[in-house]
């Protein structure tokens, strides 16, 4: 019998490296370099007006003139200042990396399981697969998100004999807010997968094979006592419920400890604990 080979990790594939920020601005400085020209600036004009202040009607107009160049020198840094990303939150950047990492890791290991196995491998391993590259995907698009804005949503060009009278009226689900869970302690969003009716929550375990919809290993899940599939989250024609999967810990809803397998409604605002893990179920 073969020894088990050691399971692989994933490199990140060039064409998918996602840009770095914009940390210049337009004229081509940094936040710290336009942060210290404007505090220059303000400076300058302080003691320019309290020079011409102390000269009262008599200040010669060379320092009026000086007054106003810099007046406008600044106005062009704080415009300048303005082009220069601010960056979203370092530390939800690492978390989102990480959590790429992982997912790659997992993808590259399962691949290799499945290939050892040749035509024989077991569905629920193509499907775990699956949801591993889905899980991928959805990582990185909210990363590429939180760094560059999400992508512009392209409006259908008009034909020349539309008519403003013939136009439809906007649809509302595209102005409705992704529903999505809200951790307590440190107001981190996690977006609810769209199109899927029931989502599972808990705890990635790839050598069991579980990967649940979201996974609160990057909150502090395990230490906070959420099984791997600790609960199920359901939308039936838009009524939202949650079932507690016979967690260790325990499903909280609105501080009440919800009875296994027994489905309880949510509302928006409702307040879920997981184990420890404390978040608020959103709609609006």
């Amino acid at each position: 019998m073969l020894a088990p080979q050691p399971l692989g990790t994933a490199e990140l594939p060039k064409d998918r490296v996602l840009p770095p920020l914009p940390t210049r601005s337009k004229g081509g400085k940094t936040r710290a370099e336009l942060e210290a020209e404007i505090q220059r600036h303000r400076n300058t004009i302080t003691q320019m007006e309290q020079i011409i202040g102390a000269q009262g009607g008599t200040a010669p107009a060379y320092l009026t003139t000086a007054l106003e160049d810099a007046r406008r020198a600044l106005k062009v840094a704080e415009d300048d200042m303005a082009t220069v990303s601010a960056g979203p939150d370092p530390a939800e950047v690492a978390r989102l990396e990480e959590e790429i990492q992982r997912h790659r890791n997992t993808i590259v290991q399962m691949e290799q399981i499945i290939g050892a196995q040749g035509g024989t491998a077991p569905a629920y391993l193509a499907t775990a697969l699956e949801d591993a590259r889905q899980a991928l995907t959805r990582a990185e698009t909210e990363l590429s998100d939180l760094r560059n804005g999400p992508a512009p949503s392209v409006a259908p060009q008009q034909s020349e004999a539309t008519t403003p009278a013939t136009l439809a009226e906007p649809t509302t689900e595209a102005e409705t807010p992704q529903p999505r869970l809200v951790l307590l302690d440190s107001g981190r969003v996690l977006k609810l997968p769209e199109h899927k009716t029931t989502i599972i929550v808990g705890r990635e375990d790839p050598v069991s094979m579980i990967f649940p919809e979201i996974d609160l290993t990057p909150f502090g899940g395990e230490s906070g006592g959420v099984s791997r599939q600790h609960a199920q989250i359901s939308n039936q024609h838009g009524q939202w419920s949650i079932t507690d999967l016979n967690s260790t810990n325990y499903t909280k809803v609105d501080g009440r400890r919800v009875e296994p397998n027994v489905s309880t409604p949510l509302h928006d605002r409702t307040h879920i604990q997981f184990g420890r893990i404390a978040v608020e179920f959103r709609l609006t």
